[in-house]
């Protein structure tokens, strides 16, 4: 015969939140961290910073720029407008892509759209 156990403070390690039933114990979501054990929930990144995947045990895992960003000297600097970055973790402005004729961007964008509204 085997339990559940509830998700406890005292059983949720670094890295680790209760789910939304607060039944079981799972890992930080991507851009999320979690430096200390018992936590009641994961920490944000910073904006505009994420992590590379889930289960993050520290802020300085917080160092991947998110779509639409790419890494300056030492934060993530959106790519200008009219250019866009569709994924995550560039590391150069040359890695934000000029918009096709015809369509355009916000400042910080993954994708070019037709009509800014």
């Amino acid at each position: 015969m085997s339990f559940c156990v509830a998700c406890a403070s005292t059983s949720r390690g670094v890295g680790e939140q209760p789910n939304a039933n607060d039944d079981v114990c799972e890992v930080c979501p991507t851009d999320s961290y979690s430096d200390k054990e018992g936590v009641e929930f994961c920490s944000a990144c910073s904006a505009n910073i994420g992590t590379v995947g889930e289960g993050s045990m520290s802020a300085s895992d917080c160092v991947w720029c998110k779509a639409g960003y790419y890494m300056g000297a030492s934060e993530c600097v959106a790519c200008a407008m009219n250019t866009y970055n569709p994924s995550g973790g560039a590391t150069s402005a040359s890695q934000c892509i000029a918009c096709a004729e015809g369509r355009k961007s916000w400042k910080g964008s993954a994708n070019c759209r037709e009509n800014l509204s």
